[in-house]
This record gives C-alpha cells, sequence and structure tokens, in this order.
C-alpha cells in the first residue's frame, strides 16, 4: 500500500539549514498512478536557503531529524575537522555578491570549444604571462559576436572551458577557469548590428575588464548546451549552480624548449623531457616549481611548492624515478611525504593520471628560498560562512602542502 505524506525535519547537507517538509516512505505503483513529479517529490526534499536537492533515502535520521551522514563530505571544500553546521560552499552567485556585481544585469559567458582551445592555444605561445594573455583572448571573443548578443548586458561574467585541448588544466571535469567581470559594454561605431566583427584585430563590441582574477577555477555538472546564460534566477545555468573548486595556478610563461611555451607537465611528459638533450641547459638550472595533485574523489587539489637550489634536472629526475612522490612516506620533507600518503590513498595509476608539474621561476640559488615562500603563501582558498564574509583556511587536503 501506499504510506501517507508524513511531515519531517530536514537539514540541509549543502548549508545546514533546517526546514519543513514531507516523505512517502512507500508507494504502490500497482494502485496509484503518481507522475514522476510527484514520485520525486516524494522522496526528495528542497532547502529553501540555497536550493540544495537531496535524496532522503541518502541521509540518516537522528533525533527525528533528516541529517547527513557524519562521515560523507558535501563539496568540494569540506574540511570534516574544520567544517561546521553553518559552513557551505561557496558558489559563483556568492563569489560575484561580495564584488558588489549585480546579477540581474549581469550574463555568464561560458567560452566553450571550439573557441576555447583556441584560446588556450593562442596564449601559451604569447612572450608574456598566460594568465595576462588569457585576458586578452577571452575579452576578445566575448566582444566578437553580432548586436543582439549583449544588447541587455551591463556585465559579463566570464568563464574558460578547461576541459580542452592546449589547457594546462585539462584533467578536470566540469571545471571552468573564471576570468572576471567585463563592463563598459557598447557596440563598435560602424559594424553593422549582423556583423561579429574581427575575432582579433576589430570585434563588434567594446568592453574592458573591471576587475579579473583568472585563477579560481568554478565546477558546473552536466552544464547544458550553449555559452551565454543569465547569472540570476534558479535556471540549471545560473550562478548559484557553479561551486568554487579553489584557486588552481595558471603557470607563468616560463621560456621553454617546446612550442608551447606556458606549460604543465604530465608524468609522462616529465619522465620523457628530463632525458631529452633540448630540455638539458633548461632544466641544469635552479628554481622554484609546482606539483598540482587532484584528486576526483574529493574533488580537492593537494599542491606542493618545491625548490631546487643545484637544478630542477635532479629534483624532477627523482620524481620521474619515484612515480611522482619523491620516495616513501619516510622522507625528511612533509611535502613529499604527503605526495607518498596521498598516492596510495588514490592508488598510483589514478594518481599519476592527476599529477603535473610546472616551473614557476627560475631564480639563483641565493633567491629559490625567498621565491618559495612568496609562492607557498599566494596558494589558499576559501570557505563561506552562511550569512558572513569568506574566510581564508587551509584546508584539511594540504593546498599549501608543505
Amino acid at each position: 500500500m501506499t504510506s501517507p505524506p508524513e511531515d519531517i525535519t530536514v537539514e540541509c547537507p549543502q548549508c545546514g539549514h533546517r526546514y519543513e517538509d514531507w516523505i512517502r516512505r512507500s508507494v504502490n505503483l500497482d494502485l496509484d498512478s503518481f507522475d514522476s513529479d510527484y514520485l520525486e517529490n516524494c522522496s526528495t526534499a528542497t532547502c529553501p536557503k540555497c536550493d540544495h536537492k537531496v535524496n532522503l533515502d541518502v541521509l540518516i535520521v537522528e533525533d527525528g531529524v533528516f541529517t547527513r551522514k557524519p562521515d560523507v563530505a558535501t563539496g568540494p571544500f569540506d574540511d570534516l575537522k574544520n567544517r561546521t553546521s553553518r559552513m557551505r560552499r561557496v558558489t559563483l552567485a556568492d563569489y560575484l555578491a561580495l564584488h558588489n556585481v549585480d546579477l540581474n544585469s549581469t550574463y555568464l559567458h561560458v567560452i566553450r570549444d571550439p573557441i576555447a582551445s583556441q584560446d588556450w592555444q593562442w596564449a601559451s605561445e604569447q612572450k608574456r604571462p598566460l594568465g595576462e594573455a588569457l585576458l586578452d583572448a577571452t575579452r576578445l571573443d566575448t566582444a566578437h559576436n553580432v548586436a543582439k548578443v549583449w544588447k541587455s548586458a551591463t556585465t559579463i561574467a566570464v568563464l574558460l572551458d578547461t576541459r580542452v585541448k592546449f589547457s594546462t588544466l585539462n584533467h578536470i571535469p566540469n571545471s571552468y577557469l573564471f576570468m572576471g567581470i567585463l563592463k563598459d559594454i557598447k557596440r563598435r561605431p560602424g559594424i553593422p548590428n549582423d556583423d561579429c566583427g574581427k575575432r582579433w584585430t576589430l570585434p563588434g563590441w567594446e568592453m574592458s575588464w573591471s576587475w579579473t582574477d583568472g585563477d579560481y577555477l568554478f565546477l558546473h555538472e552536466g552544464l547544458s548546451r550553449g555559452w551565454k546564460f543569465r547569472a540570476t534566477g534558479n535556471r540549471s545555468t545560473a550562478a548559484r549552480k557553479f561551486t568554487l573548486l579553489g584557486r588552481a595556478s595558471v603557470p607563468s610563461v616560463i621560456p621553454t624548449p617546446s612550442r608551447v611555451r606556458g606549460f604543465q607537465l604530465t608524468f609522462d611528459e616529465l619522465q620523457t623531457r628530463v632525458g631529452m638533450s633540448n630540455w638539458r641547459e633548461f632544466l641544469d638550472a635552479p628554481g622554484v616549481y609546482l606539483i598540482q595533485v587532484f584528486d576526483p574523489s574529493r574533488r580537492d587539489f593537494y599542491r606542493y611548492v618545491g625548490m631546487a637550489r643545484r637544478s630542477l634536472r635532479d629534483r624532477w629526475t627523482t620524481y620521474a624515478e619515484t612515480g611522482g612522490t619523491a620516495g616513501s612516506e619516510e622522507v625528511a620533507d612533509a611535502g613529499n611525504k604527503y605526495l607518498s600518503l596521498l598516492c596510495d590513498q588514490m592508488g598510483p595509476e589514478e594518481f599519476i593520471r592527476n599529477w603535473r608539474i610546472q616551473v614557476i621561476r627560475l631564480a639563483d640559488t641565493d633567491e629559490v628560498r625567498a621565491v618559495e615562500k612568496e609562492v607557498k603563501e599566494s596558494i589558499c582558498t576559501y570557505h563561506l560562512e552562511a550569512e558572513q564574509t569568506p574566510e581564508r583556511f587551509r584546508s584539511l587536503f594540504g593546498l599549501n602542502g608543505n
């Protein structure tokens, strides 16, 4: 038989807000012809505060309240050791609001393939910082449109797909690099309304950056087709549906022997490069490097900033010979020790698949330590306390690992 509706209290697993809802614990489809929407409502609840929908079957009941299991992480930033019931994930809407962006007059421009690959490639080949070149490329792409596209936009939030060719972050599914906010949007004089303009030299629109980031990744599971979306509202493409993963360092442009200047090597590429004669001079220099490992199960990064006081070759050869860990969990360096621990947790194959290394800066031997300290201090992430401003913290997963 079909059980009657029962009033329940639910604690939202995303924001911690408690609210009243209802449930039917059983439904007999042979006797009752409920439609699919109603059947879904029987077993799910939607938080009125943050709109997070949860399947009630994955919750447990404690003191009459449906709540999440205590050992289940609820999002990419969850630090179970430091988490409070009021802590929730940061969304793109939260992030824009912190910069006083009016969502009602803002559109999202999500640059996707084939344009995204072209932007990454073009930016990598410029003789300047990769992040700076990406800002130029994405601004020009946004401006290269017909008149009707941006006629009602006051501001445009630009995101760049990272799961594309030439991207230095292409191992992270469903991720988009937030570039910044465009303003002063006006049609370029003399360009017909149905003309996009010339992409790189004379686009159809004029616009400028209000402020830029270019180093924060946002996740969106299953973003629908398209590239222009309204920032406000409850649609699946709205800004509140993008969740902040954290800071993903886009490498500065380092002149290397390879054709693509800004680079981030996979483990297989590292093994090849350390033995190539045309890389010998480059790798024989001292410098500071960054290792980033993305753990898909936690949707989080571990970042290790290391220094090579004698030569990059010495350090990188060690990583190439030890599966990206520089040794066992007994090594003296705490950051490398965690790399070994993480490899054991993820398994060698998944660890190597999500492992990347890059040069941050070449430096003289006596400068290396100061540069390393500077880079470490610049890598951080956010939690957001409900109704409060962001709080900087070090996550359980390391982020600034050593």
